[in-house]
C-alpha cells in the first residue's frame, strides 16, 4: 500500500522532505492534512511526525568536520542512521564532537543506506535485504580497517546486529560484535 512504501522509504522520504523541510514541517501539523492522512493512509490524525531538518549530517560532515577527522590516529565509523541524518542532525554533531574529544576521528560508512527496520516492519523484505547487503559491506570495509562502527540508535543497532540474521537471513557474523551504541564505546573507555 501506498502508506506502507511511504513509511518504509525512510531515505527517499527524508531527502524529499530536507529539501522543503519548512514547508513539510509546517504541512504536516496542520490539522487538515492530518485528517486527510488518516482517512487516505491510515496515519492516525493525532500522530506527531518528527520534525526535518533543512540540512541533513551528511552534508554538515562533508562541509565542516570532514577533514578535522584526519588528524586522529583513532578512527572509529559512524552508523548515523535516518534520524541523524534527515531529523535530528544535531544528534550526529554531537557525536562527532564527543568522538574527538575523546580522542577518535570518525569516518562515515561507504553508502550507507537505511538499516531497513522499516521496511522489515511494512513487509518490504526483498528491499530490506538490498539495502542490508550494502550496509553489510560497508561495514565489512570498515571493520576491515579495524575501526569499530558506532551508532546513536539503539534501533539501527539492533537490526543490524539482530534482524539481518534472523528476519532476513543474512549472515553478518563478521561484522555483528563490531557494531555497537556509542555510549557502550563510552562506557567501555571509562
Amino acid at each position: 500500500r501506498l502508506r506502507d512504501f511511504m513509511l518504509a522509504s525512510t531515505d527517499l522520504m527524508g531527502s524529499v522532505a530536507t529539501f522543503v523541510a519548512p514547508i513539510a514541517n509546517a504541512s504536516l501539523a496542520l490539522p487538515p492534512v492530518k485528517a486527510v492522512m488518516d482517512c487516505t493512509l491510515g496515519v492516525d490524525k493525532h500522530r506527531t511526525f518528527p520534525k526535518y531538518s533543512s540540512q541533513k549530517f551528511v552534508t554538515w560532515f562533508r562541509k565542516h568536520a570532514r577533514k578535522a577527522q584526519d588528524a586522529f590516529p583513532k578512527k572509529v565509523s559512524y552508523f548515523h542512521g535516518c534520524y541523524a541524518n534527515y531529523n535530528f542532525p544535531q544528534l550526529a554533531k554531537d557525536f562527532v564532537t564527543v568522538m574527538n574529544a575523546v580522542g577518535y576521528g570518525v569516518n562515515l560508512l561507504e553508502d550507507e543506506k537505511c538499516c531497513g527496520v522499516a521496511l522489515i516492519s511494512n513487509g518490504f523484505k526483498k528491499r530490506a535485504t538490498k539495502q542490508a547487503k550494502t550496509n553489510l559491506a560497508a561495514l565489512r570495509e570498515a571493520v576491515g580497517r579495524g575501526e569499530p562502527v558506532l551508532t546513536t540508535s539503539s534501533t539501527c543497532t539492533f537490526t543490524i546486529r539482530d534482524e539481518y540474521a534472523h528476519m532476513l537471513g543474512l549472515d553478518n557474523s563478521d561484522v555483528r560484535d563490531s557494531v555497537m551504541l556509542a555510549v557502550r564505546f563510552l562506557f567501555n573507555l571509562v
